[in-house]
């Protein structure tokens, strides 16, 4: 489970193949069992990447890494230690592969900044640490104390009182070192603040900033590459104030606030429950009218289908008598029945809105999707409405060119919205024209098929244009109680079977200069159903 390149392979004295790896550290090889051992950054090397590796006469392994020098214990497998420049190297990079060894015991080992032979068994190794000391205490970087002397603890620990203000303290310690080391290397730590000891090479100086009041204890003892610390301690307790906020009649007053908020919290609690039994109450009141809304419907429901039979029976009657009255015939007697069949059909059609709008608010309204010729159903519904737009002297234009020719939807609901737009329009225009345009629309991968009808009627006011789609509304007071002009229940059923289709409805008016009304519908059949 290890992943890196291999740089460099050598053999230990007693047979092992130690791999230096771009990536895995060094692997150490058993030929004979097949089995391997990692040692990595994790075990104390400097960088996982290896330039190169050998073996010293003495059997220790030395590997050359992007960060430095490292000797390896073969038989334990541990880092023995790390050398750098600040051990006296001029370079820690060093060369691909660039290592040899003399029959001397001489190393070679190529660096960035040249050549480095050295004889292994003459390296010192395990130089004597001093102890730390303490020498300064800062708040904001302003000495408050400087040891003329200082002293190794030996029992006595020195106490410095800060208040709660002082927010930002640092604490200098050094030790008394005559190797020649180019840095020291320091373990510290804040009692009651820091959970371990921390260690940085080279940093003489620890900062602490926003302390909680309380009592601490400074510690601070040198270390060595490895980490292994002095035995002696050095120590320095500090103390700092709370502020005014943490006293004891601070304390008391959050008592007092305490048990004011107890009592406004019974307070809360009460009117909780008072607005409990309030939303009770309104649920209970919304249940009823959510019942008296439901038997409205149902009675919609039912009334349309008791009025539909004897309005079938007049319609077809009256069409009856027609045809059988003939030209020379009473011409009062032939326009009053065309009168009743013609205002038959109307209140028909009216019966049949309430009745799909109860279907829409019971959940009831079903949906056949099939695929419908749009070319035919266009055409056919303005043949049929040519005649009504002829009476007011109006042009209905049908598209020129189809870039949509089908799409799958309800037949009988494509034909109501249709209807519906193109009967708005002969209704609210007094001159000029109605255009019908078909457009191709593609919204979130989903194509669509817009259905523009454009007319140059009396438009609609911005006041009004909120309300547009909502059903029993009229809100044009010119033709509001005009003969023929509806109950305010088309757009609503249009917006309602629209949405049925996963489409929309969109509309611009300008009032004066007309309206334009677009049923957007998706051209092939949606999986999902509303």
């Amino acid at each position: 489970n290890t992943e890196g390149r291999v740089q460099s392979i050598t053999e230990d004295l007693h047979g092992k193949l130690w791999v230096g790896t771009d990536g895995a550290g060094v692997l150490r090889l058993d030929t004979a069992s097949h089995k391997y051992q990692t040692l990595n950054k994790k075990d104390g090397m400097t960088s996982d990447s290896i330039a190169s590796i050998t073996t010293d006469d003495e059997g220790y392994i030395w590997t050359a890494t992007a960060n430095s020098l490292t000797k390896i214990n073969p038989n334990t497998v541990e880092v023995v230690q790390n050398y750098s420049e600040e051990n006296g190297l001029p370079s820690h990079e060093f060369m691909r592969n660039a290592i040899f060894k003399d029959n001397g015991g001489t190393l070679y080992i190529g660096s960035t900044k040249g050549l480095i032979s050295f004889k292994p068994g003459s390296i010192k190794q395990g130089a004597t640490l001093s102890p730390a000391i303490v020498t300064d205490v800062f708040v904001f970087n302003e000495k408050v104390m400087q040891s003329n002397a200082p002293q190794i603890d030996k029992g006595h620990i020195a106490h410095y009182l800060f208040s709660h203000t002082d927010s930002m303290i640092s604490f200098d310690f050094t030790t008394i070192n005559f190797q020649q080391r180019r840095t020291n290397t320091f373990a510290y730590m804040l009692e009651n603040f820091d959970g371990d000891w921390i260690t940085h090479p080279g940093q003489t100086r620890a900062t602490y900033t926003n302390l909680d009041a309380g009592d601490y204890v400074f510690k601070v003892t040198s270390a060595d590459e490895k980490g292994k610390k002095h035995k002696q301690v050095a120590h320095l307790s500090i103390s700092i104030t709370p502020p005014l906020s943490q006293t004891w009649w601070a304390y008391t007053l959050y008592w007092l606030l305490a048990l004011t908020g107890a009592a406004f919290a019974i307070r809360f609690y009460v009117l909780k429950i008072n607005q409990r039994k309030l939303n009770e109450l309104v649920e209970i009141r919304t249940q009823e009218l959510q019942q008296a809304n439901r038997a409205k419907t149902d009675f919609l429901a039912n009334m349309s289908h008791e009025l539909r039979t004897p309005l079938n029976a007049i319609i077809g009657f009256s069409k009856h008598l027609t045809r059988k009255i003939g030209d020379n015939d009473d011409e009062k007697i032939k326009l009053a029945l065309e009168s009743i069949h013609r205002n038959g059909i109307h209140l028909l059609n009216i019966i049949n809105d309430i009745l799909d709008i109860a279907k829409i608010e019971t959940g009831k309204l079903e949906m056949s999707i099939m695929e419908c010729n749009l070319v035919l159903i266009i055409e056919q519904l303005v043949n049929d409405l040519k005649p009504k737009a002829s009476e007011k002297n109006l042009l209905i234009i049908a598209p020129q060119q189809y870039s949509v020719k089908s799409i799958y939807a309800d037949p009988v609901r494509l034909k109501q919205i249709l209807h519906n737009l193109l009967s708005n329009a002969i209704k609210y225009t007094e001159k000029g024209q109605i255009n019908v345009k078909i457009a191709r629309h593609t919204e979130k991968e989903v194509e669509y098929c817009r259905i523009e009808i454009h007319d140059t009627g009396i438009g609609i006011k911005k006041e009004d244009q909120s309300k547009l789609f909502k059903r029993f509304e009229q809100f044009d007071s010119t033709t509001k109680h005009h003969k023929g002009f509806g109950t305010g229940l088309g757009l609503a059923l249009v917006h309602s079977f629209c949405q049925a289709h996963h489409g929309w409805v969109e509309f611009e008016s300008q009032y004066g200069k007309g309206s334009t009304f677009t049923a957007v519908l998706p051209i092939c059949e949606r999986q999902e159903q509303l």
